[in-house]
């Protein structure tokens, strides 16, 4: 019996979609470090009661998901499938601009936010995640439906407390012509694993993920991302920007899918990485699936280390070991930070890192 099996035993979950998620997660062949990440998560024995978020409606019926391309979704985003607390969704009509603040739930309600974007809506969608210490596992869901020709734009900044054990997915489907700016920053917590999934299924669709991290004490980041062009002439640039000091441990594997017919496709994936002490370290990796002849495809992995000699360079120009090291992280984030156009969780965003130097 394997150690997913184990654990979920005596877990019984009722529905067809549930009990299909399910056994989708017993069958899947978990890597050794995903074994690691399941030891990890605590499950529910009950849910806590909330309230319906303004602005949301309850979904009785289970979340209906397509099936698997290939390997595109992990056993942890099945698990999630299967054993969410409730459903809640919230519709956006055709053409309306507005701006969706992701509700806060407490760490023993394990939520599924569906967001559902109908054609030619321009949405802004704000997660300011922050969760206080606790000895239960936070384990949420997104999924987001993209209408035809829909503009959508993430902005995430994760800063649970520093004890706290984190499991995140999120899936964005794009229609045609639609676009998705996803930016996404991860500070804050003690174990977290953060999944990204999005499907370009209408032709023209076109995705920018950009994912920042700072790793400092012992802390571990594991962030997976991929992009699977599935429609015709769909493009995306998938970039990564982490740096880590102490002990800690930060790990970023970004996969480029190309399905067969996806004619046109242009695909591009980038990771940037920072090394600020010799006890810490990243592991980068990333990856192209092509299947299909007539597609554009490329990949880079950059490895850098604040070393003594950059130090020392700095500081023959009279600028201390301390604020030496906060010249690289600024010249190294803030670019990337500032594309969010959000000035208020840009200043948080960069505060909080510098706050760990």
């Amino acid at each position: 019996m394997t150690l997913l099996n184990q654990k979920l035993k005596e877990v019984k979950v009722t529905g067809d979609m549930r009990d299909s998620a399910l056994e989708s997660a017993r069958v899947f062949n978990l890597p050794k470090r995903g074994r690691v990440w399941l030891q990890r998560l605590k499950l529910l024995a009950a849910s806590a009661h909330v309230d319906i978020p303004e602005g949301w409606e309850v979904m009785e019926a289970d979340v209906v998901d397509q099936p698997s391309y290939k390997n595109e979704k992990s056993a942890f985003y099945w698990l999630q499938r299967a054993m969410y607390s409730r459903a809640f969704v919230y519709n956006v009509t055709a053409g309306e601009e507005v701006t969706i603040r992701v509700p806060q739930f407490p760490v023993d309600f394990w939520p599924m936010l569906v967001i559902d974007v109908a054609d030619g809506a321009t949405v802004t969608i704000v997660d300011d995640y922050g969760l206080p210490m606790s000895e239960q596992t936070p384990f949420r869901g997104v999924f987001v439906q993209v209408g035809r020709n829909a503009k959508v734009q993430w902005n995430g900044y994760q800063h649970h407390d520093e004890g706290v054990i984190s499991f995140d997915h999120k899936r964005f489907v794009l229609g045609e012509g639609a676009r998705l700016d996803y930016y996404s920053n991860v500070v804050g917590g003690c174990h977290n694993f953060d999944e990204l999934l999005v499907e370009m299924v209408g032709r023209g669709s076109e995705v920018m993920s950009q994912t920042v991290f700072f790793g400092h004490a012992d802390q571990q980041h594991e962030m997976r991302v991929n992009h699977v062009h599935i429609g015709e002439d769909t493009t995306s640039n998938m970039i990564s920007k982490g740096a880590v000091g102490d002990h800690s441990y930060g790990g970023f594997l970004g996969y480029i899918q190309m399905e067969p017919g996806c004619s046109g496709a242009d695909g591009n994936l980038e990771e940037h990485n920072l090394l600020l002490s010799d006890t810490s370290k990243i592991d980068a990796t990333p990856g192209l699936e092509i299947g299909h002849n007539d597609v554009a495809a490329a990949h880079a992995a950059y490895m850098e280390r604040v070393d003594d000699e950059k130090l020392f360079y700095l500081a023959s120009r009279g600028i201390p070991k301390e604020e030496a090291i906060q010249v690289i992280l600024e010249g190294f984030f803030l670019d990337a930070i500032s594309e969010m156009g959000d000035d208020e969780f840009e200043q948080r965003v960069f505060k909080h890192i510098l706050s760990y130097l």
